[in-house]
Order: C-alpha cells, then sequence, then structure tokens
C-alpha cells in the first residue's frame, strides 16, 4: 500500500522564501491571473485552504479510500455524501506564539454507480482516515460455471 504524504501550500512574494519553495512565485502568478476559488475572492483565505492527499484501492467486494489528514483532530473532519459525490472536509488548528492559525482541507470523489452509500464506513487513527465503501449486491462478480 503507497500513502501520498502531506505537502503544505506556500504562497508568497518575498526572495527569501522564493529561494525555499521555487514554485511560489508561479503559485502566487496563477493566482492573480486566474483569481481566487473562494466566492468572497478573499485570495487570503484561498491560500489556506488546501486538498486532501487520498488512495483508492479497489477489492472485490468493496472499495477502500485512505486520506492523510496529520495533524486533524477527530472532531474536526466532516464526510458527506450527496447525489452520488462524496464530500470530505477537514480543518487543523495550531497556535504559534499568541496566535492561533488554522487551515482548512476539502476534497470530493465522484462515487461509482456500484457503492452502497447506506453502507459507508469511516475510522480514524494516527492521522490516517480510512472509508470503507462497499459495493452492492448486484455489483459483485458472479462465478457463472460452464456445463
Amino acid at each position: 500500500m503507497r500513502f501520498i504524504t502531506y505537502t503544505p501550500v506556500t504562497r508568497c512574494n518575498t526572495p527569501s522564501l522564493l529561494a525555499a519553495n521555487p514554485f511560489a512565485q508561479l503559485e502566487a502568478e496563477m493566482t492573480r491571473l486566474l483569481g481566487s476559488n473562494n466566492p468572497n475572492g478573499n485570495t487570503e483565505n484561498a491560500a489556506q485552504e488546501g486538498w486532501i492527499p487520498v488512495e483508492l484501492h479497489d477489492e472485490e467486494t468493496h472499495y477502500h479510500l485512505s486520506a492523510s489528514l496529520p495533524g486533524v483532530a477527530k472532531e474536526d473532519i466532516a464526510i458527506e455524501v450527496l447525489d452520488g459525490d462524496l464530500s470530505l472536509r477537514a480543518s487543523r488548528r495550531w497556535k504559534s506564539g499568541q496566535t492561533e492559525n488554522s487551515q482548512s482541507f476539502a476534497r470530493r470523489i465522484t462515487l461509482s454507480e456500484d457503492v452502497d452509500t447506506e453502507k459507508i464506513s469511516a475510522s480514524y487513527e494516527n492521522g490516517l482516515l480510512s472509508l470503507s465503501l462497499p459495493k452492492r449486491e448486484q455489483a459483485k462478480p458472479r462465478k457463472i460455471s460452464v456445463s
């Protein structure tokens, strides 16, 4: 099993930080040119939102989804299924001196029609969110003997 490690997104315009992240200038320019995904147009908050890295495995009876969420408390994770889409949201909070910082993460995944959404289960341990997405009975392979 292979896991994707979390790498925070940094957007900056200062030369000293550009040396640490060679793509920071490109990211800042793309944000400026394309605008923000934030409906309020606030690019400061948009820089604080990241995506959740996931890994999906197709097994015989179910799909298994793993999401890496280091430093996120169990209470700060929200999972919803609506109209065939699985929505994952999480937030992480930390203190830096006198200030309290937070970062939010989101990921939306379109589910296959063979997923039984009523039987989805989730567990979270040591920064790893695991979801079991069982397949419906008709979607499971059926062996047919040849006579």
